[in-house]
């Protein structure tokens, strides 16, 4: 499977903004400045934040490469992966706000 350059860079922008959101989300919520949304990470994050970062983590990646699979072979993946990459930067500028906000 060869993916095109844009597209190598919509998978790695993915994963990177997947992993920023992941690791403020755990410090935001350990320190207390926010609350997490999910009500599923919220009851983890009970548990543990870094077990839990680890596994969102995991799971985001996984999925993002196993869709990132078939890229190639059906047109509205490429669709649907750009409104994640909205999405990733959106929640991404969330947490650049609160964290500018606290500091």
């Amino acid at each position: 499977m060869k993916l095109q350059k844009s597209y190598t860079a919509m998978l790695i922008s993915i994963i990177a903004l997947s992993l920023f959101d992941v690791i403020s989300t755990g410090i935001g919520v350990s320190s207390g400045h926010i609350a997490e949304g999910n009500p599923i990470a919220s009851f983890m994050f009970g548990w543990s934040i870094l077990g839990t970062c680890l596994i969102m983590a995991a799971i985001t990646t996984g999925l993002t490469l196993l869709v990132f699979r078939y890229i190639n072979r059906y047109r509205w993946v490429v669709y649907a992966m750009s409104v994640v990459l909205f999405a990733k930067i959106v929640i991404a500028y969330m947490h650049m706000t609160w964290i500018v906000m606290v500091i």
